[in-house]
């Protein structure tokens, strides 16, 4: 009886020893496979920006140029599609330039406020900690807003002898910038340059064509 039992723990355990090793086999064949066929699970490309603060300040100053960028070129479309001329469009634009960057920081810094508020009253969980002044954030808004805004209107300042010129060029600048600006984002959602400047760029020519044909529209029907 010894004997036997001997024999069925020897049999038993030469199995396990064979069922381990099959097993050690097929996971080894099966990461092969997998290495080979390029399955393997590929980390997600994030910014790289190391210092939070600075990620907070890049987003306001993108998301100012992006707006200031869409929205002037949008106006001098709608100026240009009604005809009312390069001083409608240089007093327009500016006005709207700069009225709609003071409304946008102004926008930023109240929305900084009013979630440090809520973040100090303990109605929301603490983040980690990372110290953003709402005043701060406001002025890289309207500085970027400003700045790239202006873009579009830099050809109706110039010193030109035909002024039929100027609107092209216009959408060039307002084009090409429009294509840097949604690159630029890339920094904040760490997709692909291209594809978000591709993507900014459809956005910006949508708007502005839409203003464009409002402003023909209006000619046309007020005379």
């Amino acid at each position: 009886m010894r004997i036997q039992n001997v024999s069925v723990f020897s049999a038993q355990s030469e199995w396990r020893q064979f069922d381990s090793t099959r097993l050690y086999n097929s996971q080894n064949q099966l990461i092969a496979k997998t290495e080979e066929n390029g399955d393997r699970e590929k980390p997600i490309k994030k910014p790289k920006i190391k210092n939070k603060t600075a990620q907070l300040y890049i987003k306001d100053m993108v998301y100012g140029a992006t707006d200031g960028i869409v929205t002037t070129f949008a106006v001098i479309a709608s100026i240009e599609g009604a005809k009312l001329g390069t001083f409608a469009v240089l007093a327009v634009g500016f006005a709207s330039l700069l009225a709609d960057g003071l409304s946008m920081a102004a926008s930023n810094y109240l929305a900084g406020r009013s979630e440090q508020a809520v973040v100090e009253s303990n109605l929301h969980p603490k983040k980690d900690k990372v110290e953003e002044r709402p005043q701060i954030s406001a002025f890289f808004t309207f500085i970027a807003f400003i700045l790239i805004g202006a873009i579009p209107l830099v050809p109706y300042v110039l010193p030109v002898s035909r002024p039929t010129i100027l609107f092209p060029l216009s959408i060039t600048l307002a084009i090409f910038s429009l294509f840097l600006v949604g690159g630029l984002r890339t920094r904040v959602t760490g997709s692909n340059f291209i594809t978000a400047g591709m993507e900014m760029m459809l956005i910006g020519r949508g708007a502005a064509a839409v203003a464009y044909f409002i402003g023909v529209f209006i000619k046309s029907f007020y005379g």
